[in-house]
C-alpha cells in the first residue's frame, strides 16, 4: 500500500527500520513461546527507539490519512507490547541486557549503513538527517551525528534501565549493623 501511495523503489520498503525490526520481534514474542534473550533487545529498542519515534514522528501523510494512523498505532503498540511482556512474564532487564541490546543495535546499524550506501536509501538515517525536525538535528552533520546518536542511544538505554535498577535496589535486603 505504501509503495503505491508514496512511490519509490523496492529498496525503500525493506523492513530495515529499527521500529519495523522491533515490531516483528515483538510479534514473535507475543504470539509464540517467549524468549528472554529476544525480549532484552525488544525492550531497549521499544523504549529508547520507538518512544523517540512517537515524540518526533517521520510521517508520510497528515491526519486523518491511513498512513498517519498506521504510524502512531504501530509505534504505540510496540511500546505497549514491550510493557505487556514485562508484566506478563515478570521479566527484568540488567546491565548485561543493555549491552546485548546495544551490540545488536551496532550490528543492525552497520548492515543498514552498507545497505543505505549501496542502494541510496536512508534506513536509520545512516546517510542523511531526517527530513522532519528531530533531536538528531542538534548532533551535527554526517558522519558526526551518527556518533552522537550512538551516545544518545546508550544514554537512553541507561535511562530505561534505571527503573529496574531502582526496583532491584529497593528489594535488596539491607544488612542491619549490630
Amino acid at each position: 500500500y505504501k509503495f503505491n501511495m508514496v512511490g519509490g523503489g523496492w529498496a525503500e520498503y525493506m523492513p530495515f527500520e529499527l521500529c519495523t525490526i522491533n515490531a516483528y520481534l515483538l510479534g514473535f514474542l507475543l504470539i509464540f513461546r517467549p524468549a528472554y534473550a529476544v525480549f532484552e533487545v525488544v525492550y531497549f529498542f521499544s523504549m529508547a527507539g520507538t518512544v523517540q519515534g512517537i515524540i518526533t514522528p517521520r510521517l508520510f501523510a497528515a491526519f486523518p490519512h491511513y498512513l498517519f494512523w498506521e504510524y502512531f498505532i504501530t509505534h504505540t503498540g510496540i511500546v505497549l507490547g514491550a510493557l505487556v511482556l514485562i508484566f506478563r512474564y515478570n521479566w527484568k532487564v540488567t546491565w548485561l541486557s543493555l549491552w546485548r541490546a546495544f551490540l545488536w543495535l551496532q550490528v543492525i546499524a552497520f548492515f543498514n549503513l552498507v545497505f543505505d550506501f549501496t542502494f541510496e536509501v536512508n534506513y536509520m538515517f545512516m546517510r542523511n538527517l531526517p527530513r522532519v525536525p528531530s533531536v538528531i538535528d542538534y548532533f551535527g552533520q554526517w558522519p558526526w551525528y551518527i556518533f552522537a546518536c550512538e551516545a544518545f542511544g546508550l544514554a537512553s538505554f541507561i535511562f530505561y534501565l534505571l527503573p529496574f535498577l531502582l526496583i532491584n535496589y529497593r528489594n535488596t535486603p539491607k544488612e542491619i549493623p549490630n
